[in-house]
């Protein structure tokens, strides 16, 4: 889901026609802008807490664009006043906040000359910039990433199997001699030549017998 920025206008605490159609200009033109939430409060100066332009600041839990026709120093001492949550930047500005995780506020002065499209391109500026999201890698502790930049294929990232290698017997081993195998049957070959002997044995022996003078 793309990030929305919300945009507060605060009024000048001088109210005149040039200030009041400006201010009116931006939350008409900042409605019709993709991604932009806009809200129109009092003069910064003169808020005070338990407001309602007070407790509406105070219920922003994200980061905000402020503008005003405060300099940065002047919203900054009002907004401490207030005891609001968040430190206050220059729009534009790429400092760090001194607290960790504090909300940022990004301040664009408004002046007389100020141009609405100018200061819209300036938030949809900061817009793109929040939109940008940057991804941690969690690095093992033996330095080796868990992330990898090569897209995901089940058969370059699969180990490779290992092969099993035959044993060598070391020099002067003796082999072990195969277990003896079963005899195998005599085959019908066999069998008619045993036949044939006997048959012949037989014959002599009859002729034998008959050479014998009873």
């Amino acid at each position: 889901m793309a990030a929305r920025l919300t945009v507060v206008i605060s009024q000048a605490s001088i109210r005149d026609g040039r200030a009041a159609d400006l201010e009116e200009s931006l939350v008409t033109r900042l409605m019709l802008t993709s991604g932009m939430d806009a809200t129109l409060v009092g003069p910064l100066e003169h808020l005070e807490p338990n407001s309602t332009d007070f407790l509406c600041l105070s219920s922003f839990g994200q980061a905000i664009a402020l503008l005003s026709w405060l300099d940065r120093e002047q919203v900054a001492h009002h907004w401490q006043r207030l005891g609001l949550e968040g430190e206050v930047f220059e729009l534009g500005e790429h400092g760090q906040p001194r607290a960790e995780g504090a909300k940022r506020v990004y301040h664009l002065p408004l002046t007389a000359g100020t141009g609405v499209e100018t200061a819209v391109e300036q938030l949809e500026t900061l817009l793109k910039d929040r939109n940008v999201k940057t991804v941690g890698i969690a690095v093992p502790p033996n330095g080796a990433s868990s992330a990898s930049t090569e897209p995901d294929n089940p058969i370059s990232s699969a180990r490779p199997t290992a092969v099993p290698q035959a044993k060598v017997p070391p020099a002067g081993a003796q082999l072990e001699k195969p277990p003896a195998t079963a005899e195998r049957a005599p085959s019908a070959s066999q069998d008619s030549l045993a036949d044939d002997e006997e048959w012949a044995e037989l014959d002599r022996l009859v002729d034998d017998f008959e050479a014998l003078d009873l």
